[in-house]
């Protein structure tokens, strides 16, 4: 089922990228942004336990990541090394992360009863939007401070500090000894 809603999701990014939408990408960031698809389906399923809801958060924020993020498509696309393109590609996954992060927050308060209803990760949804996103960013992601810090909006020493009140929760919560199980 999870390839299916991948799948979608990589169909509706790049519906996203005609000429009658908003404006053409070149085939190799559309190609590089498809390859994301999975991690940021995952970010989103992160951010919101509903497969179409974290599908739409993904389509949402690449919507717009292409009216926002015209500059990173510019300079990769005249970028003449392939170093230059890959730090281009890393600030579009870095903006593309943020905007789910920001869109994905929003969608949950009005979500709060689904949210709050997820039988198998009910620990996991039961904590606030910020500290879902830390520990999916920091452990799925592999992210680093300064990533989490942009894409959050939030400082090191706070999320440093949610970081550790989300395995602390978790652990307590869960009946688990280990963080590993839980994360």
């Amino acid at each position: 089922y999870r390839k299916k809603v991948v799948g979608a999701v990589s169909a509706g990014l790049l519906s996203l990228s005609r000429p009658d939408r908003i404006s053409r990408m070149s085939t190799a960031f559309e190609s590089h942004i498809q390859k994301l698809t999975p991690e940021l389906f995952s970010f989103g399923v992160a951010l919101v336990p509903d497969d179409l809801q974290a599908q739409q958060i993904v389509i949402d924020a690449m919507a717009a990541f292409v009216v926002e993020g015209k500059s990173i498509v510019v300079a990769y696309e005249r970028a003449q090394d392939e170093e230059m393109r890959k730090v281009m590609m890393s600030e579009a996954k870095k903006q593309l992360m943020r905007n789910m992060f920001q869109i994905g927050k929003r969608r949950c308060e009005q979500l709060t009863a689904l949210c709050q209803d997820v039988n198998k990760f009910r620990t996991f949804y039961k904590l606030p939007a910020l500290e879902r996103a830390v520990l999916f960013l920091k452990h799925k992601a592999l992210a680093d401070f300064s990533d989490i810090e942009f894409v959050t909006g939030v400082e090191r020493l706070e999320i440093i500090s949610r970081l550790n009140y989300a395995r602390e929760e978790l652990v307590a919560n869960s009946g688990s000894s280990s963080q590993e199980d839980l994360i």
